[in-house]
């Protein structure tokens, strides 16, 4: 084969070539480079707006199971079944008009103690009622509720266990709901049967 000489322009056309490829790609690389920088933002933006979402539609959610039921879905809890009801009468013998109740109710799906007082001295400002059970000569707090100016007053306890034991209930005006013993005086107890 024969040996050509190359052209002396040939190293300034080459060098030409690469430095106009090297115009084209710079604007293109600036040009992907912000593709990415604006996908990857959309894709966090997205991502942001799921996890908001998710974090809103969780706390309604809670809202929702929190509330209480409505009529029409009232309707669709079987029957409510009371399985334990203790008398509660006054200690005070002034206040024979006073009673109260406290029941386990079972609706099949869950259970609560509920604790009704009628006739009882309203509270006032801080005071609570609050409901002792006492178990083998252990005391402790069912939890504490107010009295209206009716004279009316409910706790109501979802039970988180298959069964609560007592042997007695002791209700006291308390004066506040922060007490974990008795403090003030004792105003309904449990009908000994």
């Amino acid at each position: 084969m024969e040996r050509i000489e190359p052209p002396k322009d040939l190293k300034k056309q080459v060098m030409d070539a690469a430095l106009a490829a090297d115009r084209v790609r710079k604007p293109a690389s600036r040009r992907s480079s912000a593709k990415h920088w604006i996908t990857r933002a959309l894709v966090s933006a997205a991502a942001l707006v799921f996890i908001a979402g998710s974090v809103w539609n969780y706390g309604l959610y809670r809202e929702r199971m929190a509330a209480p039921l409505t009529l029409e879905e009232a309707l669709d809890i079987p029957a409510t079944q009371i399985e334990q009801l203790v008398s509660l009468k006054p200690e005070d013998s002034q206040a024979e008009r006073a009673y109260g109740v406290a029941c386990i109710v079972n609706n099949g799906q869950s259970k609560q103690f509920i604790v009704y007082v009628f006739g009882a001295q309203a509270t006032a400002g801080s005071q609570a009622y609050q409901v002792w059970l006492l178990q083998d000569g252990q005391r402790r707090s069912a939890g504490t509720f107010r009295v209206d100016e009716q004279g009316i007053g409910v706790l109501a306890l979802p039970i988180a266990s298959d069964s609560l034991t007592f042997d007695s209930i002791g209700i006291t005006l308390e004066p506040d709901d922060n007490g974990d013993q008795p403090r003030g005086d004792k105003k309904f107890g449990s009908i000994k049967g």
